[in-house]
């Protein structure tokens, strides 16, 4: 947290004399503490007491050279190490105490130094600031040395990566060996936030009588598009009522989207639940036509918290050529003039080499080709939907099946493409 300790306030100080500008400068000249006062300013912007002790602190100055302002504020940071923070501002600016409301848990920043000769931004390193770690770093003064400040003039902190829904000040001292600089992050929600589920259809190749049904979800859990299907709870789902009652004019859930690039916008909807705790909304696709020959939806994003837009594509699948070759295990003394071989498939991806899955787990396919006759030893090339199997990294003109009569299990043999 921060603390103001002292407070002065110089008014109606002139701004210019004859025309002349005038710049103001505040100076630091004694400060005390534990009942010492250390008032003889070094060189190196330290301080000694009358029996020559020396103090710690060192004073960082920030505002200095002060022209305008109403007011102008000059800062005065008494230090005794080099540290770097990270503070957290709700909507209204007060500093966040509750770690359940910040979103993560670790934030990644740069410090940056500015080259005092060439003016050019280097980054000295990056750190990780953690919730349980106060988010703030205190360096040793065997960091502080390697990091030779003297070449810097000013050192500056900046976060890393963006958190969502948060905006961000990066933090800045003239360089010295101690002081404290900071990155702010302020939340950006307000009461109420407005969000938007756009379908579109890869490569815009609409198939006849498309559509899809779009559905809100919301929980105050933040998940990835991966894993969308522990929020798309019956619990988690905007009610029809609720949505009315946000905006009358808002669609009901369960929107069925019909076209390419269509969009359904749902407005005012409650950036908090009643205990304060921020909510994620999610619009997921529930329902599509046609429901095969397309990879699932991708989501450009989700779990939105603040103004935004889900789009949602759907992919088609290719047809890919399966070369089906059956194999003996040992030389019988004669062969069937025929074998039948069905041909399933699967949301597995296979790995290469030999991997054995039990019927119950594959589909089998519904088309003409779903089984087929074969001469024994012999090779036969099949054209398949690949539906929902994803099998793009696997080269499918080398796969061998087997059947084991007696465990009644599949043998898939695979080779890795390339």
């Amino acid at each position: 947290m921060w603390f103001i300790l002292r407070l002065h306030i110089w008014e109606n100080l002139p701004t210019a004399i004859n025309g002349t500008r005038i710049f103001y400068y505040v100076r630091e000249e004694a400060y005390t503490l534990d009942g010492t006062t250390w008032y003889l300013l070094k060189d190196d912007g330290t301080y000694k007491a009358t029996d020559g002790t020396e103090g710690s602190y060192k004073a960082n100055y920030e505002g200095n050279a002060a022209a305008s302002g109403n007011p102008a504020v000059i800062s005065i940071n008494n230090t005794s190490n080099l540290r770097i923070k990270k503070i957290w501002l709700d909507y209204n600016g007060n500093v966040m105490t509750d770690a359940s409301k910040i979103p993560v848990s670790s934030v990644d920043v740069n410090l940056i130094g500015t080259n005092a000769s060439t003016g050019a931004k280097i980054i000295i390193g990056t750190y990780t600031l953690i919730s349980s770690g106060s988010w703030e770093k205190v360096f040793t003064d065997a960091e502080v040395s390697a990091m030779n400040l003297s070449q810097y003039s000013r050192l500056t902190l900046e976060e890393k990566t963006e958190v969502s829904g948060f905006s961000s000040t990066s933090g800045s001292i003239p360089a010295s060996d101690r002081g404290e600089i900071a990155v702010i992050n302020q939340d950006q929600s307000s009461e109420t936030i407005s969000v938007s589920g756009k379908k579109h259809w890869a490569g815009d190749i609409v198939p006849a009588n498309a559509s899809v049904t779009l559905t809100l979800y919301r929980s105050t859990t933040y998940v990835t598009s991966d894993n969308l299907n522990t929020v798309a709870k019956s619990e988690n789902k905007v009610s029809d009522a609720d949505l009315v009652k946000y905006d009358s004019n808002n669609e009901k859930n369960d929107k069925v989207l019909i076209g390419n690039d269509k969009t359904v916008t749902w407005t005012k909807l409650p950036s908090r639940d009643a205990s304060g705790n921020r909510y994620y909304y999610y619009i997921v696709e529930t329902a599509r036509t046609p429901s095969d020959g397309y990879m699932e939806a991708q989501y450009s994003s989700n779990g939105l918290m603040k103004n935004g837009t889900v789009t949602i594509t759907n992919t088609p699948l290719e047809n890919v050529s399966l070369k089906v070759r059956k194999i003996w295990g040992d030389t019988p003394d004669s062969y069937p003039d025929n074998i039948k071989v069905e041909i399933h498939r699967s949301t597995v991806i296979l790995n290469p080499g030999p991997q054995t899955i039990i019927p119950e787990k594959l589909r089998l396919m519904n088309s003409a080709d779903a089984a087929i006759t074969m001469p024994p030893n012999s090779t036969k090339m099949v054209e398949i939907n690949r539906d929902d199997v994803n099998i793009s990294d696997y080269d499918t003109d080398v796969i061998s099946v087997e059947f084991n009569q007696a465990t009644k299990t599949y043998t898939i043999t695979s080779k890795a493409a390339g």
